[in-house]
C-alpha cells in the first residue's frame, strides 16, 4: 500500500509542479490535494502549498495597496 501512495504521490507532485511553473494556481491546487497523507513526498506537497500560498498573499497585498 505505501508503494502506490508514494507512487500517487509522485505524480501529483510532478503534475503540482509543472502547473505551478506555470502560476496556474488552480491546477496546481488540484493536483496537491490528491497527494495521500501518508506518502513519503507529502511534506515536500505541504511545502509547495505554502509557497502558493505566500506567492498570493504577496499578489493580493500588491493589489491591494495598487487600488488604495
Amino acid at each position: 500500500m505505501d508503494e502506490i501512495n508514494d507512487h500517487k504521490c509522485a505524480i501529483a507532485l510532478g503534475n503540482a509542479k509543472g502547473a505551478w511553473a506555470s502560476k496556474d494556481v488552480e491546477s496546481t491546487g488540484n493536483a496537491l490535494k490528491n497527494i495521500p497523507t501518508d506518502s513519503k513526498c507529502y511534506g515536500e506537497g505541504v511545502a509547495l502549498a505554502e509557497e502558493v500560498r505566500a506567492w498570493l498573499k504577496k499578489k493580493d497585498d500588491r493589489e491591494w495597496n495598487f487600488k488604495m
